[in-house]
């Protein structure tokens, strides 16, 4: 299941924290979603709604762990190996401010300028590498974010035919919006995907986000 957040529409959140947002940004609101669902994100699941136990998932899991899959931003040309455009580059600072406080403890991108530019702000804002891994070894990647560790956030900047692959292995009962076949619309440069697995969990949950706040 895929929870969508959009920052015009309040419904998602408590009536305190949407008098505390008034007329703020989108941005704004996308990092109070992300500071709500990644602290619920560490809770022992302990409620009927919760998903059923996983049998395989590790003992010493205390606080689980989250995903954030983004396409890179928006590509000043179509060459092969593009760099970003301006406002590819003003997205990437507005990823970075957003994701500040999110807890992120890695910093994944592919060998391209556009996905490398996209996580570069966030990376230096945390004091990270970003680590590069190829854009054509998916199953490569999603073996290293399944045995990510306890506690761990990981961020993960790729391309619009890989995130949904990745999203929906990471959580096979997500149903992503407005896709057909199997990427992102060519134009959707906007889409942050957060996918949180509390301890126990056979499926993660996956919410969307924006970064729409870029000028």
């Amino acid at each position: 299941m895929v929870t969508s957040l959009k920052p015009r529409v309040v419904g998602h959140i408590p009536l305190s924290a949407q008098r505390l947002i008034g007329h703020d940004t989108r941005l704004s609101m996308n990092r109070l979603c992300l500071a709500l669902l990644l602290s619920t994100s560490s809770l022992a699941c302990a409620t009927p709604k919760c998903p059923p136990p996983n049998p395989t998932a590790p003992e010493a899991c205390t606080k689980g762990r989250s995903f954030v899959v983004v396409r890179h931003a928006e590509k000043a040309t179509k060459d092969k190996d593009t760099p970003l455009s301006d406002r590819g580059r003003a997205r990437a600072a507005a990823l970075a401010t957003m994701l500040a406080n999110a807890g992120v403890t890695r910093v994944i991108a592919t060998e391209y300028k556009r996905t490398q530019e996209t996580s570069a702000p966030l990376a230096a804002k945390l004091g990270k590498p970003v680590e590069t891994a190829r854009a054509d070894k998916t199953e490569d990647v999603l073996r290293d974010l399944r045995a990510a560790p306890d506690g761990s956030t990981t961020f993960v900047a790729t391309h619009s035919n890989v995130v949904p692959l990745i999203v929906q292995a990471l959580s096979p009962a997500a149903k992503l919006r407005d896709i057909s076949g199997d990427a992102l619309p060519e134009d959707d440069f906007a889409r942050v995907y957060l996918i949180t697995q509390p301890c126990g969990a056979i499926s993660p949950a996956v919410t969307e986000l924006s970064s729409d706040s870029a000028p």
